[in-house]
């Protein structure tokens, strides 16, 4: 289930936006409970935040990373 996936998981607020990444996984909600993005990462990711309208940078131990949502 969704609950063994995020697993050891962060869970943090960007704007209106719920984030839940792990080390492979991320997935975006709004406060409605309504994703917004799911995928997965190729890295470890160590912070996630909103730079833009839709607009999100990605902060990973291999790189970083623009994500844009539709």
């Amino acid at each position: 289930g969704l609950g063994d996936v995020y697993k050891r998981q962060t869970i943090k607020m960007s704007g209106d936006n719920i984030i839940m990444y792990n080390s492979s996984q991320i997935c975006v909600m709004n406060n409605r409970g309504v994703q917004k993005y799911a995928g997965n990462v190729d890295g470890t990711i160590r912070d996630f935040f909103k730079i833009g309208w839709n607009k999100y940078l990605m902060v990973l131990d291999t790189g970083v990373s623009t994500i844009k949502f539709s």
